[in-house]
């Protein structure tokens, strides 16, 4: 699932909500994600990527805008 995906990475990270909104979108946009309420869009999975996220597991069951 992409939402855990994230998850983890910010774990591993120490990342805390505020610094995955340049990747996502605002505060709220994140907490949706990360709650599994809102899917990934195309632009969400590129930027995540360039985190190192692997495409495979951001796009899980997501359903791209």
């Amino acid at each position: 699932m992409p939402a855990e995906a994230i998850k983890f990475h910010m774990e591993q990270q120490g990342l805390p909500v505020s610094e995955m909104e340049p990747y996502i979108d605002s505060k709220n946009r994140v907490y949706e994600v990360l709650k599994g309420s809102r899917p990934l869009s195309l632009n969400m999975i590129r930027r995540l990527m360039t985190l190192d996220i692997p495409a495979a597991l951001l796009l899980g069951s997501a359903q791209l805008r």
